[in-house]
């Protein structure tokens, strides 16, 4: 039996683990045992055939003698619990592997990844063989119900077996985030789009092990087998493109303006006719149809451009689908759309657009993606995100908002886009409709998806939400959209954490007007763990914040620094509100009479409190910053952390964090925090004070330093 690695994080950079998977990588094993991981539960119900075939279509690859010894294959079923139904065994045949696959019936239920994953690891540990490339496959949407530090462990337990991981859905409803904690990074995880290249890129994977027995001797070529040769020829001819393929001829060179205008464009609309824009409904059809107007009669004779339009009020509608048509047609059908009236739902409009117009995309064709509407839906907060994520994830593709509305949803419009400088009200029309800007505005977006290296993942065409939030923040972003003057209906919320948030702290990003020059003002909010899980190392961890403060100049106190504390153990609460004038004494103080109360352990409620205690007490000419002093091991649910952490960067704020404690999840300090350098954990821990006192006195980042005449 081969021995467990244990999976304690200790001083350990998660950053520096992530194992990379390439399309072309080669195997280094000539036998496979494969590990297939199939969800049965509630929430894949729309979706169960489909990912039920992907277990059978990779079993189906595979030659029948491939099973005699080049490959071993074993299936679990999960659901509230787990089982296994094909164990690895020796002689175990296709036709065994395939029929008991066919046999797995939906269930329902609830979904317990984690409990499959700690299953699938136990059993492949137990059988693995020597000799064989272990292969992992998580077929999931992701929406596991377990507390996030498990998810946490479960997932590096995985991580830590070096095994090829893999995960994919036929879900339109996923979580990137967990399926990336399991799978590790955004190249192993297949979902919207990119779900069609699943087969092709593991497939070949997998050929590419069990095949090093047809290596012609002393050529060091492989040479496969007859079948396997047509079977390249049929997954060549069947119309799924290598997504390798796709990535590498749109990452070359640089496109200028009249090299976009001659590649091929698709066009979605997604058009609002809900009662919130009877009086402005025909404004908006008119910038539908000169939307379509920005190309030539024959871009759309020749197929080069092609429009497709959905339209919403309480129900989402298709009303052209994406195919050829004349540019007069087109405009002719657009014009034709009835306005209904009724409640308004954004989300409806977008699913209908997912659902039928996105199939019928062109490889390697941009996608121009267009919301008309005044962003006033009546959609759950969190279904709107979710749905928002999938366009914002699509490779090769640019989202804009128009609206004709004097009264319109900045939040939500933003919401939708991932930027704000993407949404354009009836006076930037004009601007909007610009041809060549517009062309432009496509063409820098592939680029910046495609061709930067500083966004990981970018090169399989996926972006992470992280990504989306960093990438869409404008530099100098200072007209703050989510604090919109415009008329904001409220919206519902089914999610108990959401519950009371202010829409400012919704995503989108809002930074302080603080631009490097000048006395460097911070608002400072110390986020203290007092739960059981920190309390051996609780004296040494407050220990920090006291040092940090006693670091600072007394006067700093008088107005130019301004401290507000937070404590919490599975409740928050304000010990120090953000935005008093307090003197340096007060404050060490405050933090010195903070105590272990003990509990289980909460950081997403510590730092939805920050959130909303910055939210109000920040002050507009200031740097904000956020010390997060937690070992990170909390009992919150994932979705939880996601949630969280995604509503701390909205606000563009710099968060560290620390703990002294031997036994931490990094990942989680790592969600909340702004990135790796604000993570001091292990041998980073001595450079905590002198960076942070550094941010304190000079707003400087990590690793960024000032010549001697340029400091305070």
């Amino acid at each position: 039996m081969v021995q467990r690695r244990r999976f304690a994080v200790r001083a350990m950079d998660d950053a520096k683990r992530v194992r990379k998977f390439a399309v072309d990588q080669p195997c280094s094993q000539p036998k496979v045992d494969l590990m297939l991981v199939l969800d049965t539960s509630g929430s894949v119900h729309n979706a169960f055939d489909k990912e039920r075939a992907f277990a059978l279509d990779l079993v189906e690859r595979f030659e029948e003698q491939d099973f005699e010894d080049r490959i071993r294959v074993s299936v679990i079923r999960f659901a509230s619990d787990a089982q296994i139904v094909v164990p690895y065994r020796e002689g175990t045949t296709k036709k065994e592997v395939l029929e008991t696959i066919r046999n797995i019936e939906f269930t329902g239920q609830n979904t317990r990844i984690a409990t499959a994953v700690e299953l699938g690891v136990a059993h492949l540990e137990k059988h693995q063989r020597q000799d064989a490339q272990q292969i992992f496959v998580l077929i999931s949407d992701g929406h596991g119900q377990e507390f996030w530090n498990v998810v946490q462990a479960t997932g590096k337990r995985l991580q830590e077996t070096e095994w090829e991981i893999f995960s994919v859905t036929a879900s339109r409803d996923f979580n990137l985030e967990e399926l990336k904690m399991y799978a590790g990074e955004d190249a192993r995880v297949f979902i919207g789009p990119k779900s069609g290249s699943f087969l092709p890129i593991v497939g070949k994977f997998i050929d590419r092990c069990i095949e090093k027995r047809g290596t012609v001797e002393g050529s060091g070529q492989i040479e496969p087998s007859e079948p396997k040769k047509k079977q390249e020829k049929e997954v060549e001819g069947s119309g799924v493109e290598d997504e390798a393929t796709t990535q590498t001829t749109t990452t070359e060179g640089t496109l200028t303006t009249e090299e976009a205008s001659n590649c091929n464009l698709d066009i979605i609309l997604v058009v609002d006719r809900s009662q919130s824009v009877e009086t402005d409904y025909q404004k908006e059809l008119k910038t539908a149809t000169d939307v379509v107007g920005l190309a030539s009669k024959s871009a759309y004779e020749t197929g080069q451009v092609r429009v497709g339009v959905t339209s919403f009020a309480r129900e989402g509608k298709l009303e052209i689908p994406l195919r050829k048509a004349t540019r007069a047609n087109t405009t002719d059908m657009i014009s034709s759309i009835y306005h209904t009236g009724g409640s308004t739902s954004a989300v409806a409009g977008v699913e209908q657009a997912i659902r039928h117009l996105l199939p019928e995309r062109r490889p390697k064709t941009r996608l121009l993606v267009v919301l008309i509407s005044d962003g006033h839906s009546q959609d759950f907060w969190d279904k709107l995100t979710k749905t928002a994520r999938i366009l914002q994830a699509l490779p090769n593709s640019l989202l804009l908002a128009a609206t004709n509305s004097e009264k319109y949803s900045l939040s939500e419009l933003t919401a939708w886009t991932g930027n704000a400088s993407h949404v354009f009200h009836s006076q930037q029309i004009p601007v909007f409709l610009d041809r060549d800007q517009i062309i432009a505005n496509v063409a820098s977006k592939v680029q910046e998806i495609e061709g930067s290296g500083d966004v990981e993942g970018s090169g399989d065409g996926v972006i992470t939400t992280d990504a989306v939030i960093e990438k869409n923040t404008p530099a100098n972003h200072t007209d703050e959209p989510l604090t919109d003057s415009h008329e904001q209906k409220p919206r519902g919320v089914s999610d108990p954490l959401n519950e009371g948030i202010p829409l400012v702290t919704r995503p989108g990003t809002i930074k302080s007007t603080f631009d490097g020059k000048g006395p460097c003002k911070v608002d400072l909010v110390f986020v203290v763990d007092i739960s059981t899980s920190v309390e051996q190392e609780f004296e040494k961890q407050r220990q920090f914040t006291l040092d940090l403060v006693n670091r600072l100049p007394r006067e700093d106190f008088d107005n130019r620094v301004h401290v507000g504390i937070i404590v919490f153990h599975n409740r928050a609460r304000v010990v120090e509100p953000l935005g008093r004038q307090r003197t340096k004494e007060s404050i060490i103080n405050v933090l010195s009479n903070i105590t272990d109360e003990g509990g289980s352990t909460s950081v997403a409620a510590g730092m939805k409190l920050a959130a909303d205690e910055i939210t109000r007490g920040r002050r507009s000419d200031a740097r904000q910053m956020v010390v997060l002093v937690s070992d990170g091991n909390s009992q919150d649910l994932w979705r939880q952390v996601i949630l969280t952490s995604g509503l701390v960067k909205a606000l563009a704020v710099d968060v560290y964090a620390i703990t002294v404690h031997r036994d931490y999840l990094y990942k989680e300090l790592e969600m909340y925090s702004s990135g790796p350098d604000y993570v001091f954990v292990g041998p980073k821990i001595p450079e905590f004070l002198d960076v942070t006192e550094r941010a304190l006195l000079n707003c400087l980042a990590p690793n960024v330093t000032l010549d001697v005449e340029d400091r305070l």
